[in-house]
């Protein structure tokens, strides 16, 4: 990491640092069954993690621009339902933390998503698009710290449309922009391989084809000012 962030100081170029989590306990539900527990101790765990890069590296913290969380919410009911637990033990306290103890402008950030195809998932499973987007603004509100979210659109593997995208967008970038922040989307570059494969079946993971991919970043950049993406 030290090596990293030297050379990204060396050629201007900007850092967004991702969390680290506990393997355990991260997929197990237990976010839902203790959950002021477990948030706060994601609290601590990253806020530890944060400021020993930040002493260790001194020298070279410049180039960090962005804390990515990690945590990667989503539209099933839990999260809705734990979203005052949520600020109240994690984002407010983290986000308050990274800006005061690190520096001021490092921003605190999500990448969640939010499945919205009925077909594959059936729709009693997940919150709308509208009551997905209402909850983020929600969050806003309370973790003023909070800097904004970079929705995985989805389309990968669990089998959002294009036009399921387009209803998560303009739902979210209403929301953020309500509430003072900014709209970044996160664009997945893979698909179930070998084909075909979709949810639920499990599968591997190839790239794309570039023509899903380039409808994807025309869809989303109607919405977003940022756009990143992964592969999987």
């Amino acid at each position: 990491l030290g090596y990293l962030l030297q050379a990204a100081n060396e050629v201007g170029l900007k850092i967004h640092l991702g969390m680290s989590m506990p393997s355990s306990d991260f997929r197990g539900g237990a976010h839902f069954t203790n959950k002021s527990e477990y948030f706060d101790m994601f609290n601590r765990l990253q806020i530890g993690i944060a400021l020993e890069i930040w002493e260790k590296f001194e020298d070279s913290t410049s180039s960090i621009v962005g804390i990515y969380t990690g945590l990667e919410e989503n539209n099933l009911p839990g999260w809705v339902n734990n979203k005052d637990d949520l600020v109240k033990f994690y984002f407010e306290p983290f986000s308050s933390a990274i800006k005061e103890k690190l520096r001021s402008d490092v921003t605190v950030w999500s990448s969640p998503y939010a499945v919205l195809n009925t077909e594959l998932h059936g729709f009693q499973h997940f919150v709308s698009a509208e009551e997905y987007a209402s909850f983020w603004g929600d969050v806003f509100t309370n973790a003023p710290g909070f800097d904004f979210i970079a929705n995985q659109d989805s389309m990968g593997w669990q089998g959002n449309s294009l036009q399921n995208v387009s209803d998560l967008m303009k739902a979210i970038s209403a929301a953020s922009t309500a509430a003072g922040r900014q709209t970044w989307s996160n664009v997945e570059l893979f698909e179930g391989w070998p084909q075909p494969c979709i949810y639920p079946k499990k599968c591997g993971r190839a790239p794309a084809p570039f023509e899903r991919i380039k409808s994807q970043i025309e869809t989303e950049s109607r919405y977003a000012s940022i756009l990143i993406a992964w592969e999987w």
